[in-house]
């Protein structure tokens, strides 16, 4: 029982890999189409837009992590 309940749980935690690189993806999308009509040259907007993609994968995956605990420790 311990073997599929580990298999379950990296389940989950390959699910919450990959919907945080997308969330990140949409979000440095969203944050550079908006900055990206505020300043004169594109070097500062891709900045802001990858600090904000980076901020929201690790909320992503600290979200999917206590999901996770939370998922395990109700089994």
């Amino acid at each position: 029982m311990q073997d599929q309940s580990t298999k379950i749980i990296f389940g989950y935690i390959y699910i919450d890999l990959i919907f945080s690189f997308l969330a990140a993806c949409v979000a440095f999308a969203i944050t550079y189409g908006e900055y990206v009509h505020h300043y004169p040259t594109n070097k500062e907007p891709r900045k802001l837009a990858l600090e904000t993609a980076t901020v929201t994968f690790l909320v992503f995956i600290f979200l999917g992590a206590l999901g996770v605990l939370a998922l395990h420790w109700m089994s």
